[in-house]
């Protein structure tokens, strides 16, 4: 169990880091600090809606709020979306 939480863990941290090396630079529509304020208020309305008693539903929540702007057309390069499915691939 606790290694699970540990796990989930650096699945958010990374996508943090992501989320901070990816949208530097953008607008201030859509830097980084825009992803975090989206995180949290899509954490608040899951807590609002109960689904808070699904531990993975958080984390569903969590990263598809944090990566929701990665990969925007508007805002990428090809090489750099390349780069992305390289991150976004499971390693067997």
């Amino acid at each position: 169990m606790e290694s699970e939480v540990l796990w989930k863990m650096e699945i958010i941290r990374k996508a943090e880091e992501l989320v901070e090396k990816e949208m530097s630079g953008n607008d201030a529509s859509h830097d980084a600090a825009h992803a975090f304020r989206v995180r949290d208020l899509a954490l608040s309305l899951a807590h609002e809606e109960t689904l808070s008693t699904s531990p993975d539903s958080i984390l569903i929540v969590e990263l598809a709020a944090l990566l929701h702007d990665i990969g925007d057309y508007k805002y990428i390069s090809h090489l750099r979306q390349r780069s992305l499915r390289n991150f976004f691939r499971v390693k067997a």
